[in-house]
């Protein structure tokens, strides 16, 4: 019944998978030409190399490989630890004149750099085993998800356009066969938001195997990105669920209206009357819209917290965003149901 809708999430996904296909290729020339210009591998085995440097290894009690480097002439003093899996630490100390910054902390997925000084003495301290937050994959690919979503909607203006003769023949009721297209749709949707996932971890790990931590509420902040995304596809289809032409538009205008609305329901404007009146409006139409509920920060949740503050969390927004998924599936199968051929 739905064999056409198919072909079209096959089609999507077959694209996305190639897009990122090229994307982790990209990647691995990338980490290939910066390994010419050095790493702090390579800075390591310079510093190794040098005619004036001590080279010391231990094997500690617990497994670790420790390799001491001592250069008395350049004041440079090394420590690397090596736990196998668990990655490497190393610990780098000397003069404070060579290091360009008083204090720097840069972290690039499981790679955590900590520059600080104290006097004369400069130390650096190299983790490639620093912790990788879970959510941080789930973000990236909401953000595909949502693309996806797009262009996935509009589903019943496709049927529409040209085709609703030949749907209504289908031996199916109208509003069975609707949820079933919109069924095949969110599997696509879900399909690329997991395919998302694997694809960042995937090209993070040609620069380091990435040590990535799942926290306790990451199931929920991974519930919670797709049913955002699906109540976004959802809102796509009941706008679009009555047109014949122009559903592009549709697609189109959707991201910056849907935007623009959720930013100026939460910037303030003016204290004039006016600019009250328009601040109340945005915050109600804000409530239907799904991009003002997207949010990766799970704290603590309390009664007080509003819906569309900073501080809400991913608790408090679920059952918004699932009313809002129901509700624009309804209004879409309601409207295409009213459609005549």
């Amino acid at each position: 019944m739905v064999y056409v809708q198919w072909l079209r999430v096959r089609n999507v996904l077959k694209f996305t998978g190639i897009i990122f296909g090229c994307i982790f290729a990209l990647a691995l020339v990338l980490h290939f030409a910066l390994a010419r210009f050095g790493s702090y591998d390579a800075m390591i085995n310079g510093i190794s190399l040098d005619p004036g440097t001590t080279t010391q290894h231990v094997l500690l009690f617990d497994g670790t490989k420790r390799t001491i480097l001592d250069n008395a002439k350049d004041h440079t003093h090394v420590v690397i630890d090596d736990h196998g899996y668990a990655g490497k630490q190393v610990t780098i100390t000397e003069p404070s004149s060579r290091q360009r910054a008083t204090h720097e902390h840069v972290t690039m997925g499981s790679v955590s750099v900590i520059s600080s000084r104290n006097g004369k003495t400069a130390t650096t301290v190299i983790d490639t085993n620093a912790p990788t937050d879970f959510r941080i994959y789930i973000a990236f690919a909401v953000t595909v998800a949502f693309i996806l979503a797009t262009i996935l909607g509009a589903p019943f203006a496709r049927e529409n356009d040209g085709h609703l003769e030949i749907a209504l023949t289908k031996p199916i009721a109208r509003v069975p066969l609707a949820l079933q297209m919109m069924a095949v749709d969110a599997i696509g949707i879900i399909g690329g938001f997991v395919l998302a996932i694997v694809a960042f971890i995937a090209i993070n790990t040609i620069f380091q195997v990435p040590h990535i931590v799942v926290g306790g509420d990451s199931l929920l902040v991974f519930a919670s990105g797709m049913v955002l995304t699906l109540a976004w596809y959802a809102c796509l289809a009941a706008a679009s669920a009555s047109l014949r032409r122009g559903y592009g538009a549709v697609l189109g205008f959707a991201w910056p209206v849907a935007l623009a609305v959720a930013l100026l329901a939460l910037l303030p404007l003016g204290g004039s009357l006016l600019g009250e009146a328009l601040h109340g409006i945005f915050r109600v139409l804000a409530f239907f819209d799904p991009l003002s509920y997207a949010s990766f920060s799970a704290g603590n949740v309390s009664p007080d917290t509003q819906t569309l503050s900073a501080g809400a969390t991913i608790a408090t927004r679920l059952p918004y965003t699932t009313i809002l998924l129901i509700l624009y599936t309804a209004l879409a199968v309601i409207q295409w149901r009213r459609v005549e051929a």
